[in-house]
């Protein structure tokens, strides 16, 4: 195997940094992190450059509390003109249900073609096997955002807080942000289920 050697300042240019965002942001463009990101692009990548040149860089923590928006959570279903838009909720014939939010036109450009026109349908999709009631459906769309160990964790660390065992401004933001989601989901559920 051949050693490459001296190629940091190739890696860390502001050239390969671009080309890099440019491949991690593939199929990621309406992700919360990307909009967030597009925000300061051009000065979010200088700061990375200087900070691996200067050799500050330091690795986050992943934080799913950032994703605890309706609106921020991806689609993972996809359906094409000819399927139509896809009905709110649907009963499986293998006797599951299927209960779908956040249904938008998904845009794009057909082969051949020169401008963006809708190609489709985009949506959350959830799949449940036990009745489609507003508790079922809830629990099975906060699983889909954090898991229960997580959802402990959240709850615990607001509770040490609250009683001054571990101080930390974060968890009651976290925490907030949890509670705000929760009652969304319940109106959402609750204006989806009445129609």
């Amino acid at each position: 195997m051949k050693r490459v050697g001296n190629i940091f300042d190739k890696v860390i240019s502001l050239e390969n940094l671009r080309l890099a965002d440019e491949k991690a942001r593939k199929g990621k463009l309406h992700s919360y992190g990307v909009k967030v990101h597009d925000k300061n692009r051009d000065a979010n990548l200088l700061a990375l450059h200087e900070s691996l040149k200067n050799g500050t860089f330091k690795t986050s923590k992943f934080k799913i509390h950032s994703l605890m928006k309706l609106n921020l959570i991806e689609a993972n279903a996809h359906y094409d003109m000819v399927h139509g838009k896809p009905a709110v909720l649907e009963h499986d014939n293998d006797g599951s249900s299927i209960y779908r939010f956040n249904i938008e036109p998904e845009m794009g450009i057909p082969d051949g073609e020169e401008s963006e026109v809708q190609i489709g349908w985009k949506c959350c999709e959830i799949r449940i096997w036990s009745k489609p009631t507003k508790s079922n459906l809830k629990k099975a769309i906060i699983r889909s955002v954090i898991d229960e160990t997580a959802e402990f964790d959240l709850v615990n660390s607001y509770n040490k807080h609250v009683l001054g065992i571990a101080p930390n401004d974060k968890a009651v933001a976290y925490y907030k942000e949890y509670l705000q989601f929760t009652e969304d989901l319940d109106v959402m559920l609750k204006t989806d289920l009445s129609n």
